[in-house]
């Protein structure tokens, strides 16, 4: 028989003496298995496609351009969908509509297409994940560039701009720390991560609505603050979300992070 060939022998008994309570010995037969002999030839040739497609996986495009080109197009349709359903014709739209509209889509986004990208959408996200050590500094620059497309908020006629500024902080920090514990974290990430993170921008937005526009994201309000020209306390829509996405992602970092992910990392004693 070919040694290239997979073979079995077959079990050779071993006789082992076992003395009882009264004293005798007996004797017992122990089957061991001899080692098994696989076509090693085999395995290579079906690994081949496996190979090449993992090849495939690591070049330049799919590394870098087809994330990139996600994050361009995601978030110019996920803004423009927002946007449908934010401008209407009647000035008092219920904030509901908005906000379930802008969490759906991300729901939707982040389960067709986090696997490529992540599905940021977002600056602030971006940074966030950057601090968390997810992505790198170029690809957080690159992709900071990419989300920048759209969206419009103005604060409520009695809101401060302190005011504004602490509310858009608190928000977008509840989104970024539900993110990095939901999708980044290593032990408490979970197949149910879209869902989450679209059900927390819906509240998020909800809970901002009446005082800020509920924007969360600077790309959202960039956008169409660019076309209308309307800057008005504008800062606050880029100033509040980092400010917010800078405290979560150092506090998940320091605190709230697996082990592998803490900063300082935990020396092996």
């Amino acid at each position: 028989m070919s040694t290239a060939e997979p073979q079995l022998r077959e079990k050779s008994p071993l006789l082992r003496q076992i003395k009882g309570v009264d004293g005798t010995a007996s004797e017992i037969g122990v089957y061991k298995s001899a080692p098994t002999m696989i076509n090693l030839k085999d395995i290579d040739s079906s690994n081949g496609k496996i190979d090449s497609d993992r090849d495939e996986e690591t070049g330049k495009f799919f590394k870098i351009i087809r994330p990139l080109l996600v994050e361009l197009i995601g978030t110019c349709i996920f803004i423009l969908t927002g946007m449908f359903g934010a401008c209407h014709d009647n000035e008092n739209i219920h904030p509901l509509i908005p906000a379930f509209v802008f969490g759906l889509t991300l729901m939707a986004f982040a389960a067709s297409f986090g696997h490529i990208s992540g599905v940021h959408f977002n600056p602030a996200v971006t940074l966030g994940i950057f601090i968390a050590g997810q992505i790198g500094l170029v690809m957080a620059i690159l992709d900071r560039y990419s989300t920048c497309a759209g969206g419009s908020t103005f604060l409520g006629p009695a809101v401060k701009w302190w005011e504004g500024l602490l509310i858009e902080c608190t928000v977008t920090f509840l989104l970024v720390t539900v993110i990095l514990m939901v999708a980044v974290d290593t032990k408490s990430k979970t197949i149910l991560a879209p869902i989450v993170i679209g059900l927390t921008l819906t509240g998020g937005i909800l809970g901002a609505a009446t005082f800020t526009g509920g924007s969360l994201n600077p790309a959202r309000s960039f956008g169409p603050s660019l076309i209308a020209n309307q800057w008005r306390a504008h800062y606050i829509y880029f100033g509040g979300p980092l400010l917010g996405s800078l405290v979560a992602g150092f506090l998940y970092r320091l605190v709230w992070a697996h082990t592998d992910r803490r900063y300082p990392k935990q020396r092996k004693h």
